[in-house]
């Protein structure tokens, strides 16, 4: 009679009556984990290599200090970097800490292991490149780095993939930050003037108050006043009298003045509250747009930091994304409001920055020549016109420039494209990047 043991170092086994271990066969749902398990390493039996990417990538800050508090450690007492060195240090041996993170692990990753843990190398990496675009890679790369089966050369691969992409993660993270501050000044500055229009508005109603209330005082005069001069025509006959109606008629044409100088006053005092609502509106609308772009900033933040603390690794001098080597970079089209982003962004990465709106008012000489002192030129297809995009394609193949058509005029679409540019300095590729 055959029965199943736990090994808590191997695993799950088949026992004999002997004490003997039989391997997996037939088709029963405890045979098929098993043969499972027999191809996955613990988390205490991999490379020392890829134990910092594996936890930087598959674990949480928040639940390594939770495992840290099961144990009895506080981990408010450390840094992330201390808890991240911690969590390293005891996953090297096995341990009551890298118990809790190897079954935290096979849990939080238990589809993908399902799925992809009797997969080869081959069947593997088509998997692995579609995930990485999406950025789905956490789950894979666990049942990765613990398959027995995988070569050397295929764990260095992906551990390549995880190591770029901190990287490309860290600079969109700061240049998030940028753009959230700033957009967080015009939002001060917006509303200060807000104000200042609202305080405007209200003097402007107060003073077409008064001027309403005069108008009506200068109406019932005016009313009273032909009432007083058809009496006195009517009683009043020969030439005595007509010098006193004739007197009356330019009273009244004076008055009639007044009231014109009157309404000419309320018609502009209400061009003006006009005039002020539109701005009004206008500023209202602008705010709002300025809070959506604030909210997508901020959500595209909170994910990037995320993404930024669980596999985050300093870039230097050394890494080959570093520099553009002086390359002069033209930008065509994209969100002008965005040029001093697109700036720092190049010229932090040792490029020289060269920029156009997109409009061709004065034809393609202007553009022509800003393609000609360039080294490389971008442009993003979503915020430009028409003719601007098949300008770059027939001046770049004239000029033999290298170019990148751009989905869009992100910066992370940007920044993926310049780590093209240094990944290949001979020349680009006229289809539009992925990002």
């Amino acid at each position: 009679m055959e029965t199943y043991t736990h090994d808590r170092m191997n695993g799950p086994k088949i026992m004999n009556t002997a004490g003997v271990t039989v391997p997996p066969v037939g088709n029963d749902p405890m045979d098929i984990m098993l043969r499972r398990q027999e191809k996955r390493r613990a988390i205490w039996q991999i490379n020392d290599f890829y134990y910092c990417a594996t936890i930087g990538t598959c674990l949480t800050l928040s639940e390594q200090k939770k495992i840290l508090a099961k144990e009895k450690c506080d981990p408010g007492r450390y840094t992330p970097y201390e808890i991240h060195c911690v969590m390293i240090s005891q996953a090297k041996s096995e341990n009551r800490i890298s118990r809790r993170m190897n079954t935290l692990l096979n849990h939080k990753y238990r589809e993908e292991i399902r799925e992809f843990s009797g997969c080869d190398e081959r069947v593997f990496l088509p998997i692995w490149n579609k995930r990485l675009a999406e950025g789905k890679i956490c789950g894979l790369y666990w049942v990765a780095v613990t398959n027995k089966h995988f070569s050397d050369a295929m764990l260095a691969r992906l551990f390549g993939d995880v190591h770029m992409l901190s990287h490309i993660n860290g600079g969109e993270i700061r240049s998030s930050l940028q753009e959230a501050v700033r957009i967080k000044e015009e939002n001060t500055q917006l509303k200060d003037t807000l104000r200042r229009e609202k305080k405007t508005r209200k003097e402007m109603m107060k003073n077409l108050y008064v001027l309403e209330k005069n108008l009506t005082i200068m109406e019932n005069k005016y009313r009273a006043a032909i009432l007083e001069s058809s009496d006195l025509t009517a009683q009043l006959t020969g030439d005595s009298s007509r010098a006193q109606i004739e007197r009356l008629a330019a009273e009244n044409a004076s008055l009639r003045e007044q009231l014109v100088n009157s309404e000419e006053r309320v018609k502009t005092g209400e061009a003006s509250i006009a005039s002020l609502e539109d701005e009004r509106d206008t500023m209202q609308l602008e705010a709002f747009d300025l809070r959506e772009k604030n909210d997508h900033l901020t959500r595209e933040f909170h994910d990037t930091i995320q993404q930024f603390f669980a596999i985050y690794q300093e870039c230097d001098e050394s890494c080959p994304a570093f520099d553009l080597c002086k390359k002069r970079i033209l930008i065509v089209g994209g969100i002008t409001k965005m040029k001093n982003l697109y700036r720092d962004l190049i010229e932090h990465k040792g490029g020289v920055f060269a920029y156009h709106d997109g409009y061709m008012r004065g034809g393609e000489n202007v553009l022509e020549e800003k393609v000609r002192q360039s080294d490389v030129v971008l442009c993003p297809v979503d915020v430009n016109s028409h003719n601007a995009c098949l300008s770059v394609k027939k001046i770049c193949k004239k000029r033999e420039k290298p170019y990148w058509m751009l989905p869009n005029s992100s910066l992370t679409s940007i920044t993926q494209s310049l780590m093209r540019v240094v990944a290949r300095p001979e020349g680009a590729s006229d289809t539009v990047a992925v990002t």
